[in-house]
């Protein structure tokens, strides 16, 4: 590929401050671009281990509840690799026992829930759920959901309740 640049006469000074002024601002756009895909690749290594090495589940589905990603949390509660849930619906995957299903995942907005589930050892466990909706400003079309592990929670508020229960016999 060829430039061609005219000018008149007195003018290849002009013309050639122009293509200095040229370069360095292309120079400056590909510093600029090469920085924001760095801070991108930064963050992306922030966000992977954070839901790599948290206590948190994290679990991606797409809008019709089909599961897009897993972290190792949720792998290791299902008793599955994640090419054995890639696709799957979630639903089928991580059945509720008891609380919400995975229907009220749905039309786009933000909600928690919790539900009753069993793990890969065949113990229960609870699990509260905030899902939200990452297709909002131009974001993947996909729900983010977080699961937090809060069986001993149920197990304290199961022995508050129980205490009360034998405070109000005694009382009687």
């Amino acid at each position: 590929a060829f430039s061609v640049a005219t000018a008149r006469a007195f003018g290849a000074s002009d013309t050639e401050r122009m293509l200095v002024r040229e370069r360095r601002e292309r120079r400056l756009a590909d510093e600029q671009a090469e920085a924001a895909r760095r801070r991108a690749r930064i963050n992306e290594a922030l966000y992977r281990d954070i839901v790599e090495s948290g206590a948190d589940l994290v679990l991606r589905l797409t809008p019709d509840r089909r599961i897009a990603f897993a972290n190792s949390r949720l792998l290791a509660l299902s008793g599955r690799d994640l090419p054995a849930l890639i696709g799957r619906d979630a639903a089928e995957i991580l059945p509720p026992a008891e609380g919400a299903s995975w229907d009220v995942i749905g039309g786009g907005g933000d909600l928690s829930f919790e539900q009753r589930l069993t793990d890969a050892a065949g113990e229960s466990v609870w699990i509260w759920w905030r899902a939200a909706w990452l297709g909002a400003d131009g974001g993947p079309f996909e729900y983010q959901a977080v699961g937090r592990d809060v069986t001993l929670l149920k197990k304290m508020q199961a022995e508050v309740e129980r205490a009360h229960a034998q405070a109000r016999s005694a009382l009687v």
